[in-house]
């Protein structure tokens, strides 16, 4: 079964991606808590129920059915697939569903969304049951590394090139930071990036493209969030889905990592 949630359509939309204040939700009968962006958060619970209701529905109906469900996948794009993710974590450790049920989330150009997980959910993917939790981004695409703080970030590192001061901000957390204390007088040579107040659920893999030879590579390469935490993403162009698409056409048929 693969569970899809499509990324922003609507003006609502957009004002659920800008609500990036802490929530948390339970996590089975356990007294763990997710915490997470807001309202990432309140969408991925507002699905949980109807999901819930269909992978219980199809697992029952197994004893009698030539297909048996085995395997859900969560997916989607953006924002959609910051939601996927959440609702991949709360189906997982809600211990509701039946153990023959195994559960994967891949998704594309997806914002980091969760502040603390239980590593039990976001530990090593890629498990002998054949289960997988992994974020396909883009490289330089900029929603994969929009959070509060990146955000601010890089509205500083725009001011600074007009020689005007940063920005501050009281982030989620309650302590005033500012993102950045570079003087704005020096010509720039590089420029801090704050830490992430939200993560990623599972492993990172970046496609990149490089020219080899006389012709453009696709490349692909896992990344550890530490490292992602440092790159500045400032596009947008590469964020479309059909950007996604084409590249994701390319792993499909094995056109990556070619020897140089």
């Amino acid at each position: 079964m693969v569970i899809a949630v499509r990324g922003s359509a609507s003006k609502l939309d957009h004002v659920v991606n800008a609500n990036a204040r802490v929530g948390t939700a339970a996590l089975g009968q356990s007294t763990s808590k997710l915490t997470a962006h807001s309202g990432f958060l309140n969408c991925a619970e507002a699905l949980y129920s109807v999901a819930s209701q269909q992978i219980h529905r199809h697992a029952a109906t197994r004893a009698t059915d030539t297909v048996e469900l085995r395997h859900v996948i969560f997916t989607g794009h953006s924002a959609g697939g910051a939601v996927a993710s959440l609702l991949y974590v709360l189906c997982s450790s809600s211990g509701e569903h039946s153990n023959n049920v195994q559960f994967s989330c891949i998704t594309f150009g997806t914002p980091p969304s969760v502040a603390s997980i239980p590593a039990s959910i976001s530990g090593p993917t890629g498990t002998d049951d054949g289960t997988v939790c992994l974020n396909i981004i883009n490289e330089f695409d900029f929603v994969t590394r929009a959070d509060p703080p990146y955000l601010l970030c890089t509205a500083n590192l725009l001011r600074s090139m007009y020689g005007l001061p940063s920005l501050h901000d009281n982030l989620p957390g309650g302590k005033e930071t500012v993102s950045s204390d570079t003087d704005s007088s020096t010509p720039l040579t590089t420029w801090p990036t704050p830490p992430q107040l939200y993560h990623h659920v599972g492993d990172l893999v970046i496609l990149l493209s490089r020219l080899e030879g006389t012709s453009i590579k696709l490349r692909a390469i896992t990344l550890p969030p530490s490292h992602l935490e440092k790159l500045l993403f400032c596009r947008l162009t590469v964020h479309r889905r059909q950007y996604y698409a084409e590249r994701i056409a390319l792993l499909e048929h094995g056109s990556f990592n070619s020897p140089p």
